[in-house]
């Protein structure tokens, strides 16, 4: 938002009655009139002059505009506050709850500036909008929050009154993502109202131990309005207190002003000398602040990546989120892949409880997966091998595997294949856990990857494929990925035939995928798939020709007094669950249906529009074999799973 502008408007606003209400009326009926101009009769208007000469306004033959839609948005904000304040009072909590209703109402004419409403709401009209943070009601509290940390900086506010508010806001805000605005916006405070920061600055660092964290963002607001020196000799002057708290705040807060390196180099040799006295002695204390101040100083102290690469082998949660935030908001991979692949690496201990560092250390794996997706397949494998990880671990990356599969297929099969070759234990279950995370969508082997392995290691990843890839749909297109490599080894291919035979005695949607795959398979696949074919056949007729051992059979008069208590039981259980007021069902809505052509429902007396019939349907394949032989199953599997390599 243009601060200096809305000042200047403010002065308009307060000094200039004449002018300000003529913009106010002129805003209001450009909003009524649906128009963006409007033809002005008189232009010997006082106010009109004025208008134009602030260049508030600009006038195009006969036909009168606002100079932009900032200036026209803050007058319409007068212009609904003034009428509205006219008819209404804000005294109590009754007033202010109509109130938001009526802001509610400017917001999406506003937008994107709808924080003019509170800011011309204090200025001109005197009124305790703090009311709305300091009240007990969250929904108060979230209702004033952004448009105050957006007008904060320029905003007409006591020491007294911002002492008093942000208590309440840290209080309030500190499980949401949005808590870091008040910072920013005391930042800009001591940007754009210096003294009030100078001032705030001095009583925190006196009076007010709650507030300390402040200091960092007000010096480096400081740094913007006053001159460098000032700021950073105050910063300079708080490191050596013996308060820690407030020395964290100086440290971090000496690394966000804005250093010229041609300019500032005296500044520069002194903070270099500084931080590394506190590096030497005191590191283990402020490895935090430190790996957060030498994130900000990347481009200003040379020694910054040395200092990040050594506290990248911390164990401390915050430093690894700093570090973590560094890489992703801060660096580039190319801009030094070496550096930044080693602290990536250091950063493969953090545990998977701290999601916070996670979500930003996938963010920078997605940076990297742009510029080298090899990078980031080795990070998650040395991630996944640190002694101690669970396999479902894996699964709080996530979001980074669907970017793998979506934006670099072949890595993402190569990941898979590489995984399931490899003999350790923890690897395959982490490549089930992945895969459960694809529903839907066929997943391939990499080509490439297999082309290079001996036959041992192409039989060991089969056997893998069957003990713990579970869904058809994958299953499929992995074993017909060995058909493809066309290789001659006849052990081999006698091997996979029981493979296929083992899956499509299970699925038989098996044989008709392979029938699929004839039409364009080579002359050896189709002798392959056919020899397949034949078995499953095989088997089916063997099985459906079998005649059961009917001394095994119950007779029909005992099923049919089975069915009939059965049905009883389920029957009672049913007219049970209806009459209980506690059931799910008494959760949900009723809606009534009105069916014939069309359907359509009654909501809250009144019906929807008519729509068509739809039908939704969906199905899925089950194991035959799990019905059949559960326990033989098991056994199987628990096989395939346990196979080692080396035997």
């Amino acid at each position: 938002m243009n601060y200096h502008l809305i000042q200047k408007l403010k002065k308009i606003l307060l000094e200039d009655k004449v002018t300000s209400e003529f913009l106010s009326q002129l805003a209001g009926e450009l909003h009524a009139a649906k128009k963006q101009s409007l033809k002005i009769d008189s232009a010997e208007s006082l106010a009109l002059k004025t208008s134009l000469k602030e260049k508030a306004t600009q006038l195009v033959g006969d036909e009168l505009s606002f100079i932009d839609d900032l200036t026209y948005k803050f007058f319409l904000s007068d212009n609904f506050l003034s009428d509205y304040l006219s008819k209404n009072k804000l005294s109590n909590d009754e007033d202010r709850k109509k109130f938001e209703k009526a802001y509610y109402e400017w917001y999406q004419i506003l937008t994107p500036f709808q924080s003019l409403v509170f800011f011309i709401l204090k200025e001109k009209h005197k009124q305790d909008i703090f009311l709305w943070i300091n009240g007990e009601g969250e929904r108060d509290f979230w209702f004033i929050y952004h448009p105050l940390v957006e007008i904060l900086p320029i905003l007409e506010i006591t020491i007294e009154e911002l002492k008093g508010i942000l208590p309440d806001i840290l209080e309030k805000s500190k499980n949401d993502m949005t808590n870091g605005m008040i910072f920013n916006s005391i930042e800009g405070l001591a940007h754009y109202q210096p003294a009030i920061g100078l001032e705030f600055l001095n009583e925190i660092i006196e009076k007010s131990s709650s507030l300390k964290m402040f200091i960092a963002k007000t010096l480096s607001g400081l740094s913007k309005s006053k001159s460098i020196p000032e700021a950073f000799d105050k910063s300079i002057d708080l490191i050596k207190s013996d308060d820690f708290e407030l020395r964290k705040s100086a440290i971090l807060g000496a690394s966000i002003i804005q250093y010229d390196i041609k300019v500032n180099q005296d500044q520069i040799q002194h903070l270099t000398q500084t931080y590394n006295t506190i590096y030497e002695v005191e590191k283990d204390e402020f490895q935090s602040v430190l790996a957060e101040s030498y994130g900000n100083l990347l481009n200003v102290l040379s020694d910054s990546k040395d200092k990040i690469l050594n506290l990248s082998q911390s164990d401390d949660p915050q430093t690894q989120y700093t570090i973590a935030d560094v890489l992703w908001r801060k660096v580039k991979y190319s801009e030094d892949p070496i550096w930044y692949t080693k602290v990536l690496m250091n950063l493969r201990n953090v545990k998977s409880e701290h999601n916070r560092i996670i979500k930003d250390l996938e963010y920078a794996l997605i940076d990297v997966l742009k510029e080298s997706p090899q990078t980031v397949l080795d990070f998650l494998e040395n991630w996944i091998a640190v002694e101690g990880r669970k396999s479902e671990d894996i699964l709080t990356f996530t979001y980074l595997y669907q970017e793998i599969h979506r934006t670099n297929y072949d890595y993402f099969t190569l990941s898979i294949t590489d995984w399931l070759n490899k003999d350790d234990y923890r690897f395959h279950t982490a490549t089930e856990k992945i895969l459960s995370e694809f529903h839907s969508g066929q997943i391939t082997l990499n080509l490439e990857y297999l082309h290079k392995q001996s036959i041992q290691d192409l039989r060991f990843i089969v056997c893998k494929i069957l003990g713990f890839v579970h869904s058809v749909d994958h299953l499929k297109p992995m074993l017909y990925s060995f058909i493809e490599l066309k290789t001659r080894d006849k052990n081999f291919k006698k091997f996979l035939v029981s493979a296929f035979n083992y899956i499509g005695l299970d699925y038989p949607s098996m044989k008709d995928y392979l029938i699929s795959k004839k039409q364009t398979a080579q002359k050896n696949q189709i002798q392959f798939i056919n020899e397949v074919i034949r078995n499953i056949d095989k088997y089916f007729e063997d099985f459906t020709s079998t005649i059961g051992l009917l001394e095994l059979r119950p007779s029909e008069k005992r099923l049919n007094q089975y069915f009939k208590a059965q049905n009883k039981v389920q029957a009672k259980f049913f007219q049970e669950s209806q009459e209980k007021e506690n059931t799910f069902l008494s959760m949900v809505k009723n809606v009534n249906l009105k069916s014939g052509g069309v359907w359509f429902s009654k909501v809250n007396g009144e019906y929807s529009n008519k729509s068509k019939m739809g039908k939704f349907q969906a199905s899925g394949e089950l194991p035959r074999k799990e019905s059949i032989d559960p326990i033989g199953q098991v056994k199987m599997r628990i096989y395939y799973r346990t196979l080692k390599k080396s035997l």
